[in-house]
């Protein structure tokens, strides 16, 4: 996050021991909505939406296996210290809070409350579990390592991961918003409320599609054409998906999983 040097009403670094810490960080307009962004390389991050009007965050930190090897081979008889150090910053900003840890080898978990209207724009990478849950607005979940769910949330998202199921309980959709879920390894797992109208792109190349929608399906392949080039070669690209409609149809949710099944349930 290089908008962090820019953003310095509040700029936490902090260097920190393998010890959780917790800070309250203040909205400049409390009551009011807001976006919460998170940059974390390694490590887990959970985000519950409450009815505080400013931003909780709790970390902490683990133990570098590797930094323990070396204490053990090397240290042999001597008192540990330390066994490696984070750095991590914290900003905030006319309601947009940011959260970066940029250390590969250094693990932090992350818990934070915000109030329950806010955005979140999350990304992890290693080990990046991402659990979201009673949040209202606009969610960007984007992990490469690690599963993705999102409970009890209302208004729009968009999530992806690499490795790792989607799974999502929405309460309410945002109207008019097209949504999009993509994961390689791992299934794609929607519960929608009764009554929505949307139309859904979805394919997986390796695994099936259930509803308990009453959904109307059609298969459309789509077919690309190239010229014939100045080798000769003439190119066809089929790209097949399965379209499907509830309730008169709406805005697209698109999904797409490699390994894994796609669920499309319907809530209480």
């Amino acid at each position: 996050m290089k908008y962090l040097i820019a953003f310095s009403l509040l700029l936490l670094s902090l260097t920190l021991s393998a010890q959780g810490k917790t800070l309250d960080i203040p909205l400049s307009e409390p009551g009011k909505r807001g976006v919460l962004h998170v940059d974390v390389k390694t490590g887990p991050v959970v985000i519950k939406g409450t009815a505080r009007q400013n931003v909780m965050v709790r970390y902490e930190t683990a133990d570098d296996k590797k930094n323990k090897f070396k204490q053990k081979e090397k240290g042999s008889g001597m008192r540990k210290i330390s066994s490696g150090n984070l750095q991590m910053e914290i900003a905030e900003n006319q309601n947009e809070v940011y959260i970066e840890s940029s250390s590969w080898n250094r693990a932090v978990s992350i818990y934070v409350e915000v109030p329950t209207d806010f955005d979140l724009n999350i990304e992890t990478y290693n080990n990046g579990t991402i659990e979201v849950d009673n949040v209202h607005g606009e969610l960007e979940l984007e992990s490469y390592n690690g599963s993705v769910r999102a409970t009890n949330v209302s208004g729009s998202l968009l999530a992806s991961t690499y490795n790792g199921d989607i799974k999502a309980h929405f309460n309410e959709v945002k109207p008019n918003t097209p949504m999009a879920y993509s994961t390689y390894n791992g299934d794609i797992d929607l519960t929608f409320p009764k009554g929505i109208s949307a139309d859904f792109k979805m394919r997986t190349d390796d695994g099936d599609i259930y509803s308990d929608f009453e959904m109307k399906i059609s298969d459309k392949p789509k077919e690309q054409s190239t010229k014939r080039n100045s080798s000769g070669i003439y190119k066809v690209i089929i790209d097949e998906w399965t379209f499907g409609q509830i309730g008169g149809g709406g805005p697209e949710n698109s999904m797409k999983t490699y390994h894994g099944n796609i669920y499309i349930r319907q809530g209480e």
